[in-house]
């Protein structure tokens, strides 16, 4: 992807994050908007997050961790990506755009790519085990 458009559609998906978590943030109770699941019964690997990052904001990093342990990096990312964008703006710079092709990079590496995968796997059983 381009430069712009990667600025573009971190931008846009963080603000929909920040706006669904805004939306949702005084339940735990998420409306069923997983395709997956609802369309097969079983929970991708993904499903919880959204419980997860809301948990982390009520202080609970163990219940975060219960609902999905990625919900802490989405967490991250979340508030950490519209401040980099913010900042390269400000400062005319491309620092979130030389740190997304440096992650990219890294993440292409099989030592690093496969054991990524194998974590996302295990974290989908998890899921599927626990009856999420």
């Amino acid at each position: 992807m381009s430069k712009g458009k990667v600025y573009r559609v971190l931008f846009l998906v963080t603000a929909a994050g920040l706006l669904w978590l805004a939306g949702v943030y005084h339940s735990f109770e998420v409306p069923g908007v997983c395709i997956i699941k609802h369309t097969t019964g079983i929970p991708c690997p993904s499903c919880g997050t959204t419980r997860s990052v809301i948990a982390i904001l009520h202080g609970d990093v163990y219940a975060a961790l219960r609902w999905n342990p990625m919900g802490i990096p989405v967490f991250l990312l979340l508030f950490l990506i519209p401040v980099w964008i913010g900042y390269d703006l400000v400062a005319g710079k491309a620092t979130l755009w030389a740190g997304y092709r440096k992650a990219e990079t890294w993440f292409r590496r099989k030592q690093v790519g496969i054991p990524v995968l194998l974590l996302v796997a295990v974290n989908w059983l998890w899921n599927i085990y626990k009856g999420l």
